[in-house]
């Protein structure tokens, strides 16, 4: 027994000596370090603990009494950016679908039904993917496009990579890169007037390289969430040749591409068909790349008005990310019974193009309420035509150009007027004093009012600012 004994501990020395001295070291760090912190759980926890978004809070307070045709008192929220505009039609079509029994077994496919791809993949090619065939194979399914953007970014970047996005940008966009895929958001003022679209590119990778980081993608929302544009063709068009050049992902996230609602704007045209369109004036080089590094992001919560479905699609032809969404989307899988009562609606061309319709006509209605009642209240923004958001310039009634004032008027407006709207350094705005107004997200007869509080808080500060 005592030879056994004395053999384990040899066996246990000679194994503790086996291991590297690096490698121990390592350990006695990694445990040092654990131990030290005293954390519940990892540093990627402790990332993730933290709010997705600065104002999330002050969101849940004002749902505690929001305005509503009986209760005028209560806080007019434009924050959220979410479209509930004409889900009572959608809901009117799906409501008596009764999904079969198959629809609770496994999918077919974890990165989307079959049939699902394919009935995406014709409502795509229908609207604002006109001009190209969509292959219902290069699309990927997964629960919303922030999970699509998400393991898109996990595949494309390592840890510290830049990822340019043109300012001011969608919120939210901050945490979906760092808080799990650690890649580093990059915002830059794209000015489309001054032209040299390249030329500001190349000053904004050389900012980063200063910074020892490589730019491994570019983020471009289009239309523009904050601020309801379309970029111009030809500023997609060179975004992407500069992409081109330098091997350079781009990802076009395209979730409003359908809620176009400008009266005299031409439907949208996704990057993609751009592309192909252009591809005959690229060098070959290029166009061989065009399948690695052009990505689309759409789905169904914006322009469906169905953001708790939970739809987001990817549309790529780079294979190796399509055969690692294979495994990727076992994580982030949109039900099967989703899916399929998804897939009905979606094969119903006369109501797909009759919801189209109609939803851009009640963006219209809500934007011009809007919009008519900020000019007579002399409040300057940005000319919108599509998606469901107005940028305004508030920095006139700041008492002095800093972020500290502008969050003391967005309390201000959000205690006093009970209107909340998202802060401009939320969005990563060039300078204080801008917010945005999610506008589609409260009855159009709430706007008016909402902008009527706005300006009785504004008068009232610009005559304290004046004394």
């Amino acid at each position: 027994m005592l030879l056994q004994t004395q053999k384990c501990q040899l066996g246990q020395r000679k194994s503790s000596e086996a291991i590297p001295q690096l490698h121990r070291r390592h350990i006695r760090s990694a445990t040092s370090t654990a131990a030290s912190r005293n954390m519940p759980v990892s540093e990627r926890g402790e990332r993730a603990r933290k709010p997705m978004l600065s104002y999330g809070a002050a969101f849940q307070n004002a749902r505690q009494r929001p305005w509503t045709p009986e209760d005028q008192e209560g806080s007019i929220i434009c924050s959220v950016a979410e479209n509930k505009l004409n889900a009572s039609m959608l809901h009117e079509r799906i409501s008596g679908l009764q999904p079969p029994l198959s629809c609770l077994s496994y999918p077919a496919s974890y990165r989307g039904t079959p049939e699902c791809r394919n009935a995406m993949a014709r409502m795509a090619q229908r609207t604002f993917m006109k001009g190209i065939e969509v292959d219902p194979t290069n699309l990927v399914i997964q629960a919303g496009a922030g999970a699509i953007l998400d393991t898109l970014f996990w595949l494309i970047c390592e840890p510290n990579d830049a990822v340019l996005i043109p300012g001011p940008i969608y919120p939210a966009f901050m945490n979906d890169l760092q808080v799990r895929d650690e890649a580093h958001p990059s915002i830059f003022q794209l000015d489309e007037q001054q032209g040299d679209v390249g030329g500001q590119l190349e000053a904004a990778s050389a900012a980063e390289a200063e910074q020892g980081r490589a730019v491994r993608a570019i983020l471009l929302t289009n239309p523009n969430n904050p601020c309801g544009i379309i970029y111009k063709p030809e500023t997609v068009m060179e975004i992407v040749k500069w992409c081109l050049r330098n091997n350079v992902h781009i990802v076009s996230d395209e979730v409003y591409a359908n809620s176009v609602f400008g009266r005299d704007t031409p439907d949208f045209v996704s990057a993609v068909v751009l592309v192909r369109t252009e591809a005959s004036s690229l060098p070959p080089e290029h166009v061989e790349r065009i399948p690695e590094l052009l990505h689309v992001v759409f789905g169904m919560s914006k322009d469906f008005c169905a953001s708790g479905l939970r739809i987001g699609v990817l549309h790529t032809r780079n294979a190796a990310i399509l055969q690692a969404m294979d495994n990727l989307s076992y994580f982030h899988c949109c039900s099967a019974h989703t899916q399929w009562i998804v897939t009905q609606a979606l094969a119903d061309d006369a109501f797909i193009d009759s919801f189209i319709a109609r939803n851009r006509q009640l963006l219209r209605n809500s934007y011009e309420l809007l919009s008519g009642a900020m000019d007579k209240a002399g409040i300057p923004y940005l000319p919108a035509c599509a998606a469901m958001f107005l940028w305004i310039d508030l920095g006139a009634w700041l008492s002095e150009p800093t972020w500290e004032e502008e969050n003391l008027l967005w309390e201000a407006m959000m205690n006093e007027a009970k209107v909340l709207f998202t802060p401009g350094q939320a969005c990563k705005a060039e300078r204080p004093g801008f917010f945005r107004v999610c506008w589609a997200w409260v009855p159009p007869e709430a706007l008016p009012i909402a902008v009527s509080r706005l300006k009785q808080l504004l008068d009232a500060r610009k005559k304290a600012i004046s004394n």
